[in-house]
């Protein structure tokens, strides 16, 4: 018998706060798939809305499976964006990263969240080391 998915697995996933242009650091683990949440001013929709592309300033990423995640709510560029999800290509070159969207947030409402976000991320990473590993 095929071992069943469990369902809440996703939950149990810490996702990490970084900057785009901290991706190509990650460590990578053989078999794990890692987490982010990333935050960035929307720069570009797919023409089937599947894709938004992020600019936080450090890099661009690209949040796949968004309709899937966001029930029907529409995003206009410029919005600052939040994305968490599972990173499926790191940073090769120019190219940039792409993330399985878990969860997409507008969060242009909050004037403060584009204004402590490098904070927040200094912040986590200065309290657990880097990437969590200290």
């Amino acid at each position: 018998m095929a071992a069943e998915e469990d369902p809440f697995s996703r939950l149990r996933e810490s996702a990490t706060k970084l900057l785009v242009g901290q991706i190509p650091q990650l460590p990578t683990v053989e078999g794990r798939r890692i987490c982010v949440w990333v935050q960035g001013t929307l720069i570009k929709i797919s023409d089937d809305g599947n894709q938004l592309t992020l600019d936080d300033g450090t890099g661009l990423l690209i949040a796949d499976n968004v309709p899937s995640v966001t029930k029907g709510i529409v995003f206009d560029l410029g919005k600052y964006v939040m994305v968490c999800g599972h990173l499926e290509q790191p940073c090769k070159s120019n190219a940039p990263a792409t993330v399985t969207s878990l969860k997409v947030a507008d969060l242009s409402s909050n004037t403060s969240s584009e204004l402590f976000w490098w904070l927040e991320v200094m912040d986590i990473q200065l309290r657990l080391g880097e990437f969590g590993d200290g």
